[in-house]
């Protein structure tokens, strides 16, 4: 889940365009551990674990990668 929130930063998608790009991506797929065949976490799963990270005041934190 942390793989996928790190390609919905780096790719300005919403919960909802996450959810469809894991559909249409594989390399979004196996970024993130996910076989062709694997279902992937629906836009609630998203939604939910983004949720847990701004309640634990983890949605802050700074990565190498940001300007």
């Amino acid at each position: 889940m942390v793989k996928a929130m790190l390609i919905a930063v780096w790719h300005h998608l919403s919960e909802v365009k996450l959810a469809e790009a894991f559909d249409g991506r594989a390399s979004f797929r196996r970024f993130c551990g996910f076989s062709a065949k694997e279902p992937t976490p629906e836009r609630a799963t998203f939604v939910r674990f983004r949720r847990e990270l701004v309640r634990q005041g983890l949605d802050q934190v700074s990565t190498p990668f940001e300007n």
